[in-house]
């Protein structure tokens, strides 16, 4: 064997760990502004009081977050999840705490209940978290019941609204596809036709609270319709997933869904 071919094979080697060792470094630096969901760790903590004289019971759970490498983007996170249980249990005592003077005394408890979900849309780079609150005053008929979403950007922090994900006449596209879905499911549920001048007024496009309990997903944009916003108290909460296909037109080509616009 030449000492030319030893030459040639030790320069073809020496070139390709280079080659290896600069594209490794290169990939850690790209995943550095990567975040996925793979990432993002979850902790359960929960609020729980109950007052001296058995007037209110609080049970309050929520997520917080970890395993995201921006520690500003976790703190921002957990900062909203936090800011909402506290007013949620706050409120709660202010408008429960001493009891009901209408109702005899040693009955009770008022009670408040939130339990959480979260959801990752990792392609988008979006965190869903949804509370659902079962609330119940001494002296109610019934227990109430709420849900709220928050939806964030996991590579900036930021809370993401409805108007940052679309464009254009979307909550007409919205509405007109809830009032469909929302009319089929209650006339199925009820076996009779569901009210409609509900069903309308909760889906009016003039208001984008109407929708601004949401969450995306891989199926599609979910909407929550709290109780009595489409019906009665008896139909409870409703959910519509709103296809991306039927969104195609109004997605914000600049926003986070930007990559299901076909």
């Amino acid at each position: 064997m030449s000492k030319k071919f030893l030459v040639v094979v030790l320069v073809v080697a020496i070139i390709a760990v280079v080659l290896l060792l600069v594209n490794k470094k290169q990939g850690t630096i790209s995943q550095t502004n990567v975040a996925t969901s793979s990432a993002i760790i979850f902790r359960d903590k929960t609020v729980s009081e109950k007052d001296a004289k058995d007037t209110y019971e609080i049970d309050a759970s929520y997520p917080v977050v970890s395993g995201l490498a921006n520690i500003k983007v976790v703190n921002n996170i957990n900062a909203a999840l936090l800011a909402y249980i506290s007013q949620a249990v706050s409120d709660f005592k202010t408008n429960n705490v001493g009891g009901n003077p209408d109702v005899p005394a040693g009955v009770g408890p008022s009670t408040l209940s939130i339990e959480y979900s979260t959801s990752t849309l990792s392609s988008a780079n979006i965190l869903s978290v949804q509370f659902d609150s079962e609330f119940y005053s001494v002296g109610a008929a019934h227990p109430g019941h709420q849900s709220d979403t928050f939806v964030f950007n996991i590579v900036t922090g930021k809370i993401i609204a409805l108007a940052d994900l679309f464009t254009g006449n979307y909550l007409q596209v919205l509405s007109g596809y809830s009032r469909k879905a929302l009319t089929d499911q209650l006339t199925e549920a009820l076996q009779s036709a569901p009210d409609m001048d509900m069903i309308n007024a909760g889906t009016d496009p003039s208001d984008p609270d109407n929708f601004k309990t949401f969450f995306p997903d891989s199926d599609g944009l979910h909407i929550v319709f709290n109780e009595y916003q489409v019906g009665p108290y008896v139909i409870g909460r409703q959910e519509v997933v709103v296809p991306y296909s039927v969104l195609n037109e109004v997605i914000n080509p600049k926003g986070e869904l930007a990559s299901f616009k076909k």
